[in-house]
């Protein structure tokens, strides 16, 4: 229920939240560009919450803001251990682990306290001693877990006999994982991150309890943040908001253009918004400026850098990877066209294997522009499948490494390159 009355003689705002058994998730982003989403998320606060709030103030939109405000500031304040982050929306989730980041301490303290454990492989024991683990030099630590919702999430298209033999390790599984998770210590704050558990999974949360166990054992204890890639319309009101909040002003065929050449990579998006924000100078940004600055423009350097990290001169692949950087490339875009790169060169080799026509794999591959398509197919010549999984684990890694903040973008970036460029044999 929300009761919001205009008190003229009292010029207090009070906020009284009942107490409720399961925390609600609230965005943080109160100015930022996510803030189209406050009403549903308002909305599904309210119904398990009762909030009264009177003010002096007699602006509709002013008290709904402040409301909303006050709101989630006495929500976010209540102590939560467990995180859930989940969705194929990375940036925002990323921007999500930074803020719990922030406001359990010092960043400097925390770096040293901080745990990333990977789901595959993990144990209940090894979980619940690293959540037991005492922090060192201050109140919290942080123990991040990658992967382990996706662990317990129902494959596709498995077979009856698969299921039925999978069934009870499963359900013995997420039992021993749910109760390492119980009890933390108040000095523990546990974060379950799971970008890879397709959007159609998670967009109806009941479903997601149905068909994960993990999730429904973990979720009345837990502060939950689902964040399906945005697409269509929410995406178009995505980046009108973004460009709004950088001060900026975008044309809506500029919107639909950018919409279109980016798709729902936030990383990149963020990163090229601020760049046509800076070359618009204060006026309208029109769809001429998208083909512009936006263009593949960039793929020569990132085939140069390419090029030299599997020939092995690290030298000159670092040379490339630092004027990539310093001409406004973020790491996370980098990281980006470079497994884009990789996934044009694993399906055209599968493509050539099964003798498809030069024509037809342009085509699919969307390499119609000669030089895109040459550069490819040589670079494709030089990799074996099990070289490509390889190249592939140390892009997650890197990817991981980056969004968790064990290391900055181009610490990250560095090491990866000096990986693959000093392997003891180049792809030839």
């Amino acid at each position: 229920m929300l009761l919001v009355t205009n008190t003229p003689k009292d010029e207090k705002l009070h906020v009284i939240l009942s107490e409720a058994k399961n925390p609600s998730f609230i965005n943080e982003d109160t100015d930022s560009s996510s803030s189209f989403l406050y009403k549903k998320d308002f909305l599904r606060m309210t119904k398990r919450k009762h909030i009264f709030v009177t003010t002096a103030s007699h602006n509709v939109s002013s008290l709904i803001k402040l409301t909303f405000n006050m709101v989630k500031y006495c929500v976010l304040r209540r102590s939560t251990l467990i995180y859930i982050l989940i969705g194929q929306d990375d940036f925002t989730t990323g921007e999500t682990l930074k803020r719990i980041k922030k406001g359990i301490g010092d960043e400097a303290l925390l770096e040293a306290n901080t745990t990333l454990l990977e789901a595959e492989g993990l144990s209940p024991e090894r979980l619940r001693a690293e959540c037991s683990t005492v922090p060192f030099m201050t109140e919290k630590r942080l123990v991040i877990v990658n992967g382990l919702l996706e662990r317990f999430h129902p494959r596709e298209k498995s077979a009856a006999a698969t299921k039925k033999s999978t069934a009870r390790s499963k359900e013995d599984g997420y039992k021993s994982f749910a109760e390492a998770m119980q009890n933390l210590p108040p000095s523990t704050v546990l974060v379950l991150l799971d970008t890879a558990i397709k959007d159609r999974d998670i967009r109806d949360t009941k479903k997601l309890r149905e068909v994960n166990p993990l999730f429904r054992e973990m979720e009345p204890g837990a502060t939950i943040d689902v964040r399906p890639q945005l697409a269509g319309e929410r995406l178009n009101m995505w980046i009108q908001v973004r460009v709004t909040d950088l001060g900026g002003n975008i044309a809506p065929p500029a919107v639909t253009s950018l919409a279109r050449l980016i798709g729902g990579n936030l990383w990149i998006m963020s990163n090229e918004i601020a760049k046509l924000v800076l070359f618009a100078q204060g006026r309208r940004i029109e769809e001429k400026d998208v083909n512009l600055l936006v263009a593949s423009a960039r793929e020569s350097n990132v085939f140069n850098l390419i090029d030299a990290v599997f020939d092995g001169k690290l030298d000159v692949a670092l040379d490339i990877l630092r004027q990539l950087l310093q001409a406004g490339e973020s790491p996370s875009q980098l990281l980006f066209m470079l497994a884009r790169q990789m996934q044009l060169i694993v399906r055209l080799k599968d493509m050539k294997e099964h003798g498809r026509p030069k024509m037809e794999m342009q085509s699919r591959l969307g390499l119609m522009q000669e030089f895109a398509w040459l550069r490819t197919a040589a670079q494709a010549e030089r990799f074996t499948f099990p070289q490509l999984k390889e190249i592939y684990r140390k892009l997650l890694e890197t990817d991981l490494a980056i969004k968790t903040g064990k290391y900055d973008g181009d610490t990250a970036l560095s090491i990866l390159v000096a990986e693959l460029s000093a392997r003891e044999n180049p792809v030839t």
